[in-house]
């Protein structure tokens, strides 16, 4: 082998060590996360349970984060949590209809309680709800209405 060959394989070895080095810090030097806590009422009670869901909008780039609600709080972890910009809220929350229903791959004839999603579109799939996320560690408190049942 002459001296060039030698060269070529010792580039591409320091190459690859390189890249490898690189990627293994890349997720900690990845976009800054913030926090996010808050509470989520209904008609002036607590969510009982749910979910909450925030998605980059309006050029923020950065993985959609969310956690769960309990009692009308939550905690999205700054690991975890969104990145610094806009983000479209989504929240849902689900109960019980009482009625019974088969549930596919459990076993013919088992039955399991349904539940329903009860919030109006509005909050989740067709929501207009921003947070624009500024800070490490942030606060977001929503209230919000059922729309009154048809008589």
């Amino acid at each position: 082998m002459n001296g060039r060959g030698s060269l070529n394989v010792n580039a591409t070895r320091w190459l690859l060590v390189g890249i490898v080095c690189f990627a293994g810090c890349s997720a900690e030097n990845g976009p800054a996360r913030s926090r996010v806590v808050g509470r989520v009422n209904v008609d002036g009670h607590p969510l009982p349970s749910g979910m909450i869901r925030l998605t980059p909008i309006e050029g923020t780039r950065g993985p959609t984060a969310g956690a769960s609600i309990a009692e009308g709080m939550f905690v999205v972890r700054q690991d975890r949590g969104p990145v610094r910009g806009k983000h479209r809220v989504e929240i849902r929350a689900y109960r019980q209809t009482g009625r019974k229903v088969a549930e596919p791959g459990l076993g013919e004839g088992v039955l399991v309680d349904e539940t329903e999603q009860y919030l109006p579109a509005h909050y989740n799939d067709e929501s207009t709800l921003v947070l624009d996320v500024r800070e490490r560690s942030q606060t977001f408190d929503v209230d919000l209405t059922l729309e009154p049942s048809a008589p």
